[in-house]
């Protein structure tokens, strides 16, 4: 099987298993590159990381934090 014929397969799936695909392949590729972090940095990644997978984390979409930002320091979007 070529990455062509992969390509062109993968744009059969429907939208949600394609998205479940690429997070698939993109999983796979940060597991095997390890994160040059500071034990620190390490300690609040995995934090952030326990906050989202347990819905203690807030979540915005980009559009909000952009006009919550602007209104904060006065820029005109």
């Amino acid at each position: 099987m070529t990455i062509e014929s992969l390509k062109s397969e993968s744009l059969k799936l429907d939208k949600g298993m394609r998205k479940e695909l690429a997070y698939f392949l993109l999983d796979s590729i940060f597991e095997e590159e390890e994160l040059d972090l500071t034990p620190e940095q390490r300690a609040e990644l995995d934090r952030r990381i326990t906050a989202l997978e347990d819905g203690a984390a807030t979540l915005l979409d980009g559009d909000t934090v952009t006009k919550e930002l602007a209104a904060k320091y006065g820029i005109e979007l």
